[in-house]
């Protein structure tokens, strides 16, 4: 009768129902999954490039120091041909003193004594070697203080991954202590860090609870 058509077939939309359901299920856990594993993926091959970009850093700053010293070594050629030029100028003058000073007479001129000279090339010299070390100094400094940067960006990206995919891992939600525990990180840090996903609206946060968006 009609009663028990309609019966039935409320039945079979309560069946189809059901089954559409746990398939939905089915493919959003199988969905989050992979998502999951993704991101676990990306953070492992992020943490791989780290000691590339070490070894890059290392290599820049290998090539400041010899930079360094091949600008020294020319600068100590050049001052020595300062020494030998400003030698041989210094004899010719006392040379060309001595000859007017036998044809003349009158104030003798002051000639520079050789030691006077020798110390004026050598305060050159220092002043350069101390400018061309201080422009060394400065590079490395700069280098190293990129690299910090770096580091500090990237493990900041890193760990917000790690939040997001162990968030994403528990369904039913997850407090901040359990997190310290399992990826070993200051909870201060972890909890800045969750609320900027929050803030994202990457996860959400019910309680104490971070919980996945759906």
């Amino acid at each position: 009768d009609l009663s028990a058509k309609v019966s039935e077939m409320v039945e079979g939309f309560g069946k189809e129902r059901a089954e559409m359901s746990a398939q939905l299920k089915a493919d959003l856990a199988k969905a989050e999954a992979e998502r999951v594993r993704q991101a676990q993926e990306e953070a492992r091959e992020r943490a791989a490039e780290v000691p590339e970009r070490r070894a890059k850093v290392s290599e820049m700053l290998e090539g400041f120091g010899k930079e360094d010293t091949e600008r020294r070594a020319a600068v100590s050629e050049m001052l020595e041909g300062f020494r030998k030029e400003q030698a041989e100028s210094a004899a010719a003058w006392r040379d060309l003193v001595a000859t007017m000073r036998a044809k003349r007479t009158g104030v003798p001129l002051r000639v520079v004594p050789p030691e006077e000279v020798k110390m004026a090339v050598v305060e050159e010299a220092e002043a350069v070697e101390e400018r061309e070390e201080a422009e060394a100094v400065e590079k490395i400094e700069e280098a190293e203080a990129a690299e910090e940067v770096e580091e500090e960006s990237y493990e900041e990206k890193t760990l917000e991954e790690q939040i997001f995919a162990f968030v994403n891992s528990h369904p039913e939600g997850i407090k901040l202590v359990d997190m310290e525990r399992a990826l070993e990180a200051p909870r201060i840090r972890l909890g800045v860090v969750a609320k900027k996903l929050v803030e994202e609206g990457r996860i959400k946060k019910e309680g104490p609870l971070y919980i996945p968006v759906r």
